[in-house]
């Protein structure tokens, strides 16, 4: 029986969110779907607006990354430039659990996630951050874990949803920019790759539960 910690917030106990907990979780949604990233006046509230983009060194090509790096200092860098998105992100988390968004995700997202992937509900707000950002999930992912939101499994089974066409939205949106020539539907686009990530999850679940079974 797999363990978890016991600092939840009340996720694992009968608290109720209450009205301001599932205002907390639309505006999380919203701000991570990217729902609103060319919405007049409300694309403020857009996570990737949000994060913004470094500026250029006046005379140069480029931020301050730089061209042409290479080896560990390169690695740094990327690392680096990732810190504000990381750091946006986690913030948003903290306040969205304060106002027991968590709690609401309990609710809402159990029922669905449970059966589809066999994760708790409170992911639901991780697999929202994923779909738009693979580094926002990534760390909200491992900070479910930490809190003991999820156990060992579940964690594996939501990173195994997560690695296949990971930052779903904005890659394919950034796909069909640059290939205007493609006929098909960016729904069904959209479609194609949310089933292939449930499939990817299902797999890993598979595995898990057949090695569960031999030991």
């Amino acid at each position: 029986m797999e363990k978890r910690n016991d600092n939840t917030q009340g996720l694992f106990t009968d608290e109720r969110p209450g009205i301001r907990g599932f205002v907390a979780l639309i505006l999380f949604v919203l701000i991570f779907s990217g729902a609103l990233q060319n919405v007049p006046v409300l694309k403020a509230l857009d996570f990737n607006n949000m994060v913004g983009a470094f500026g250029t060194i006046a005379g140069a090509e480029g931020n301050f990354q730089g061209s042409g790096g290479i080896g560990s200092k390169e690695g740094f860098m990327v690392a680096f430039a990732q810190l504000p998105l990381l750091m946006l992100a986690m913030g948003i988390v903290e306040l969205a659990t304060a106002n027991k968004a968590l709690l609401a995700a309990k609710i809402l997202f159990t029922p669905i996630l449970r059966p589809l992937l066999g994760i708790p509900g409170a992911a639901g707000l991780t697999l929202v951050s994923s779909l738009n950002s693979s580094d926002g999930g990534a760390v909200m992912t491992a900070d479910l874990f930490e809190r003991g939101y999820l156990t060992e499994n579940e964690r594996t089974i939501f990173v195994g949803f997560q690695f296949p066409s990971s930052g779903m939205i904005v890659a394919t949106v950034t796909l069909l920019a640059m290939a205007p020539m493609l006929t098909v539907s960016p729904l069904v686009i959209f479609g194609v790759l949310l089933v292939m990530k449930f499939v990817a999850g299902n797999f890993i679940r598979v595995i898990i539960s057949r090695k569960k079974r031999d030991n």
